[in-house]
């Protein structure tokens, strides 16, 4: 199977769509937790940025990544490569981005576990990192510790 099928599998669909819902429901605690009184439109506007990141995440890296490992084939560089986008993107945790990219990661290091590389378990934890790191961090921003 091509890395780039036209096609999107019903489970793909629902991979990408929870890390979507987790993303925008980061992005709805760090907009109106700490000030209900928030503009539901600058909600929205980043409704959109979640599914821009959500879109292109999973089209360029996530999917790729399942589709080698179905295939039998490697993939340990894009899983090693979300995983790393997902830490790095902390510093951008309003975006909902380390959630998506956390979530994306995960779920390609324990797809790819198995395999005898070391790179996926290496994906999972990374994953995992930025997926609760992209929380906790949201998180202490309501409390009034801003750490970015």
């Amino acid at each position: 199977m091509d890395d780039r099928a036209p096609f999107i599998t019903s489970q793909e669909v629902m991979i990408a769509l929870v890390a979507f819902l987790a993303g925008i429901a980061v992005v709805a605690l760090d907009h109106f937790a700490g000030d209900p009184g928030r503009e539901i439109g600058e909600y929205l506007a980043l409704v959109g940025i979640v599914a821009a990141i959500t879109t292109v995440a999973f089209g360029m890296l996530v999917l790729p990544a399942l589709r080698r490992l179905s295939t039998g084939r490697s993939a340990k560089w894009l899983a090693l490569s979300t995983g790393i986008f997902g830490l790095l993107t902390i510093v951008v945790f309003w975006s909902g981005a380390p959630v998506v990219l956390g979530f994306g990661a995960a779920v390609i290091g324990w797809k790819g576990r198995s395999a005898r590389e070391g790179a996926y378990k290496i994906a999972l934890v990374l994953g995992v990192l930025a997926f609760v790191g992209g929380w906790i961090v949201t998180a202490l921003n309501l409390t009034g510790l801003n750490l970015f």
